[in-house]
């Protein structure tokens, strides 16, 4: 309820144009000390009752019915965004004409991903707001919709639709729909719970230029991208990541590399607790790398229902490209 007052007051506030910025901030800070208390009442607990079978609640509650070596594992697939790039606010952005070239915020809310996939027959869906501010302006998706389906227990099919926003100094503000992605992740070695060996998944993924480059909200072209997710749990812990080649075609434009590499901990059944670190090479020629950080958080209703949020910037070029950025959105298992 909190949260919808502070959305209601924001867009009272200014009718003909929402004030993106304010309204993250507000939302951020709310869930944030959410999260503080959350911590604490964490910190307070007995671990030595929870130990025991946290691992295995946590999987069952966070993930449903999501899948590592056919069994479930304590990871939440996106935590772009994140998101996201899905996978799904782009935290590394140059510009908003580039939206639709960013790796979706892929592990929500993070945007480096883990090899995790749906049982099958199961669905696994992310109904998100990103928003990343620069500073010529801001982009985002308002929202996203994405749906993973677990066609085996190791291969996962994805479709992701965004809303996308931009607003840019010198185009204006513009909302519709951005650039479609669809992947496929394909789960190829699975983890050895008892050694060192990860799961290593490949998640190829094409990007369809259904959102328009003019006014902001899409790359223009077909583009892709083609990464390796790696992930290890050590009991209460679970380190991710990878990353590849990103295929972007067009002039000026120069296919560029994506690598980051993430660190969750399950503080209770219902509260886990993370963070990345991302680098991506220049997207187009005179560009500079980046580099970044995103903190996050997820929540456990049920086995059903997750509560996703993670904000974070850039440390390098952040001005051009990222200086901050945030995910906020809803995970369904069904």
């Amino acid at each position: 309820m909190h949260l919808l007052a502070a959305w209601g007051r924001s867009k009272s506030s200014s009718r003909d144009r929402i004030d993106w910025a304010a309204l993250v901030m507000q939302i951020s800070d709310r869930l944030l000390g959410v999260i503080g208390a959350a911590v604490d009442r964490c910190r307070g607990a007995t671990t030595a009752t929870r130990r025991g079978d946290s691992s295995t609640r946590c999987a069952n509650r966070q993930l449903g019915d999501r899948t590592t070596a056919g069994t479930q594992v304590k990871m939440n697939r996106h935590f772009g965004h994140l998101p996201r790039p899905r996978r799904r606010a782009p935290a590394v952005i140059a510009s908003a004409a580039m939206l639709g070239s960013q790796p979706a915020l892929a592990g929500p809310p993070f945007v480096t991903d883990d090899p995790g996939t749906p049982d099958r027959g199961h669905f696994e869906v992310h109904l998100a707001t990103q928003y990343t501010r620069f500073q010529s302006g801001s982009v985002g998706n308002v929202p996203s919709l994405e749906v993973n389906y677990g066609v085996f227990s190791n291969l996962q099919a994805t479709v992701l639709v965004p809303m996308g926003m931009s607003q840019v100094s010198g185009v204006g503000t513009n909302v519709g729909f951005g650039d479609v992605e669809v992947e496929v992740k394909f789960r190829f070695v699975e983890e050895d719970n008892w050694g060192w060996r990860p799961a290593i998944a490949i998640a190829p993924q094409i990007n369809l230029p259904s959102g328009s480059q003019a006014r902001g909200l899409g790359a223009g072209r077909f583009t892709g991208f083609i990464p390796i997710w790696l992930s290890k749990d050590i009991n209460e812990w679970t380190v991710f990541g990878g990353g590849g080649p990103n295929i972007n075609p067009g002039p000026d434009q120069k296919n560029w590399w994506y690598a980051g590499l993430g660190l969750l901990r399950e503080l209770s059944p219902e509260w886990t607790v993370g963070g990345e670190v991302y680098y991506n090479s220049p997207e187009e020629n005179g560009q500079k790398n980046a580099m970044g950080f995103n903190l996050g958080v997820i929540y456990t209703i049920s086995d059903h229902y997750q509560v996703l949020f993670s904000a974070g910037r850039n440390l390098i070029n952040a001005r051009d490209t990222n200086q901050f950025s945030t995910y906020i959105g809803m995970q369904f298992n069904f």
